[in-house]
Order: structure tokens, then sequence, then C-alpha cells
């Protein structure tokens, strides 16, 4: 079903796209060679190739991952986060979250029928808003 690639063949296509794109991750450079180069290299095969042949960035970009990083706020009320799930798509419940992380107050939770309605996430918004007294 592939083409049968090896590290060899793709070598030069890889560092072709590296010239215009150096710091692409595997799966943007496996879209860019398929549009550009027309090649389908698997994603592992890529990562072969970049751990032997630039194994020096690629334990950089891993340092960089997991870096520790301090977190922020002026205060309490100082901003709001919000998320939103679609774990629960096969029951059409969408997961809809309001948080406050200076204090890690949990704002609103709520499982609706959609996330996709800005009017609704306003109106949690601007409820919450109303109970805390802004």
């Amino acid at each position: 079903r592939g083409q049968a690639h090896t590290i060899e063949s793709i070598g030069p296509a890889i560092e072709r796209v590296r010239q215009r794109f150096p710091k692409q991750g595997s799966h943007d450079m496996k879209q860019t060679l398929l549009q550009e180069e027309q090649l389908m290299v698997p994603r592992t095969l890529i990562l072969q190739y970049m751990n032997v042949h630039h194994p020096d960035e690629v334990q950089c970009w891993k340092s960089r991952r997991l870096k520790c990083s301090t977190f922020w706020t002026a205060g309490l009320h100082d901003i709001w986060v919000f998320d939103q799930h679609d774990k629960w798509r096969c029951f059409q419940l969408f997961l809809h979250v309001g948080i406050e992380p200076f204090s890690g107050r949990i704002l609103w939770l709520k499982i609706w029928w959609t996330n996709h309605n800005p009017r609704l996430i306003c109106s949690w918004y601007c409820d919450t808003g109303q109970k805390l007294g802004g």
C-alpha cells in the first residue's frame, strides 16, 4: 500500500523541506512531503530519519516539551480560562467548563447538546459575572 521508502530514499526530500521549514515537526513534515514532494512516508520513518541524522535537534525538541514553567496571575479573577470537550460526542453531549485559575474555582461546568454556539457560551460567561457581582 505504501511506497516502500527507506531512510536513505527520503533523506533528500526531507532536507529540501527542512531548508524551508527548519522547525517543522514530524506530523507537519509528513503532510508537506505528501503535498510538495508527492511522497507518502510514515511518520515513524520520518522520526527514524530525524533520530539518525539530527539527534541533537530531536533532543532539543524533547527537552522543551517538558520544560517547567511558572504560571503568574495578578490575583483573583484576573483571568478566566475556558475549555470544551467532545468526548461524549457519540451520545451527542458536549462539556464546557470555565475555571478561575488563581483560586482553582470552577465557575461553570455545563453539559449541553452543542458547544459551538457562541451565544450560549457568552450567556454562561455573563451569568457567572452577574453571580459574582460583576
